[in-house]
């Protein structure tokens, strides 16, 4: 059996719910493996922590702010300090 062989039979396997969510992951995966020519491939944990992050924005767990300020002061409530 081929490791495409292996590949597909995974993805035959996953529950039908699942597939969006892991189309997605597939498709950034690719994305990020794909170097472009004369960059440095990422590692493994940069690809890990992207996939995690992209994965993040997606559930709506993802901070936005307009500018700095508004990212300091999110992070000092965070830490229950103010400015």
């Amino acid at each position: 059996m081929t490791r495409k062989d292996d590949l597909h039979r995974l993805i035959d396997d996953l529950p039908e719910g699942e597939l969006p969510t892991s189309g997605d992951v597939l498709r950034d995966l690719l994305g990020l493996l794909n170097t472009p020519e004369g960059e440095e491939p990422l590692s493994w944990p940069q690809i890990i922590r992207l996939l995690e992050a992209k994965q993040d924005a997606r559930e709506g767990r993802v901070e936005r702010f307009s500018n700095s300020n508004d990212a300091i002061r999110w992070l000092h409530n965070q830490a229950g300090r103010s400015e």
